[in-house]
């Protein structure tokens, strides 16, 4: 068994770098190497003592990197193709024309954009005043903010594009929508349609009306896990959304945690929806989760990986045992409770 948790704390060691201060082992030497297994190994079993661990997560872990781990199909920030437009030629001067309406504030933008998502719009137009929209807070606002108020609302998006010129010290924006597989607007509403029907015909026929947080999210981790599978590669980008996973059947990990947070939502439970990555690559490692309250307190929850060998070992944990297998951005959720949920 040491032989075991020495190669398994090969594959995921930088989950505890933070513990013992390592540094990457392809630059470190042989000795040291040797002496960071050590911590490692050490810092595991100490974490597993303490927290009560069985040694099936140990044994299942490996298992869950390789296997359950798609990526995510929100595109990288530096991939958002954007073109700078000379505002005295043709198409310098229409979008001048078009982008009449004015914004002021961050809110502003949020609601136009999430009223044109919600309306499955193709794009929309509007100025600025230059200094303070830039590309990080117009993608904040794209894919954490709105794409995450209620997954139907938003559901179908997959990227967007943008131009933008500028005279004196206002900025012209158009802003262009791109939608899951290249889907027309009248084919994303008749999908949105049918996630909706279905999701609210889920929750129906699990009557979870007047149970509690627990039976609800019990009810819900196990529709997903008795209802969706996790298909082989290559994936098509609907494993990545509510409606691969709901009428279909089908899902990764994006898909998995969309369609609970829709379940959650229309049970009345709060939920996030988490990204985060599992390995040291964010592009190849990412991965989607759920936060979930209950009982006034907050919970881990990973349907894809209950779903995936793991025997509900991800089901209302804390985030230190999440920290095992992932990394994820803590300063956007609310922390969870310190210890994983106990059924009453």
């Amino acid at each position: 068994m040491r032989k075991r948790i020495i190669a398994f704390l090969l594959a995921v060691s930088f989950l505890f770098c933070a513990m013992s201060g390592c540094k990457r082992i392809g630059t470190t030497p042989s000795d040291q190497v040797d002496s960071m297994l050590r911590d490692l190994e050490e810092a595991f079993l100490e974490y597993r003592k303490n927290h009560d661990i069985p040694m099936s997560v140990l044994d299942t872990l490996d298992l869950m990197l390789q296997k359950y781990v798609s990526g995510l199909s929100t595109p990288d920030p530096d991939d958002i193709p954007s073109t700078q437009i000379d505002p005295n030629d043709q198409d310098g001067k229409s979008l001048i024309a078009e982008a009449t309406t004015t914004l002021t504030s961050e809110k502003e933008l949020e609601d136009l954009i999430y009223q044109a998502l919600r309306d499955v719009k193709t794009g929309v137009r509007f100025n600025v005043s230059a200094g303070w929209l830039d590309d990080d807070l117009l993608y904040d606002i794209v894919f954490n903010r709105i794409k995450g108020v209620y997954m139907i609302d938003a559901f179908g998006l997959h990227a967007y594009y943008y131009q933008y010129t500028q005279i004196g010290t206002i900025v012209y924006y158009s802003l262009d929508f791109e939608y899951f597989d290249n889907h027309t607007p009248e084919e994303i509403r008749e999908m949105r349609q049918k996630v909706e029907e279905k999701a609210k015909e889920v929750v129906q026929d699990l009557q979870l009306a007047g149970k509690t947080d627990y039976e609800k999210i019990r009810a819900i981790n196990d529709f997903l896990c008795d209802t969706v599978y996790y298909p082989d590669k290559p994936y098509i980008l609907m494993d990545h959304n509510p409606y691969g996973t709901l009428i279909d059947g089908r899902a990764v990990c994006e898909g998995y945690a969309r369609t609970c947070k829709i379940l959650c939502d229309l049970a009345g439970m709060e939920c996030h929806y988490v990204e985060g990555y599992c390995g040291n690559d964010p592009q190849t490692g990412g991965h989607a989760w759920n936060l979930v309250k209950v009982d006034g307190k907050w919970y881990q929850l990973d349907t894809t990986w209950n779903d995936g060998d793991s025997s509900d070992q991800f089901f209302l944990v804390t985030d230190d045992f999440m920290s095992l297998s992932r990394t994820w951005d803590r300063g956007k959720y609310p922390p969870s409770a310190k210890q994983a949920y106990t059924v009453k």
